[in-house]
């Protein structure tokens, strides 16, 4: 039986995960640059920043060279 690997957070990390995501958003690169993809509950306010940022950068008419989400 394989164990799971137990995940520590609390709510400053999600909060700098989120952030981190956001600006990684701002600039229209992809889901897949996520840092946290062994820790399923970072990785998820790490996406949800993703989506934001990424929305504001359209709302702002920037469109770049966004790469298609993963």
């Amino acid at each position: 039986m394989s164990q799971a690997k137990k995940e520590t957070w609390d709510i400053d990390k999600l909060n700098e995960a989120y952030q981190k995501g956001y600006f990684v958003g701002l600039t229209s690169k992809g889901l897949a640059d996520c840092p946290f993809l062994d820790q399923e509950v970072l990785a998820s306010a790490w996406e949800a920043g993703w989506h934001d940022g990424y929305e504001a950068l359209q709302l702002s008419g920037h469109r770049g060279a966004a790469r298609q989400a993963v």
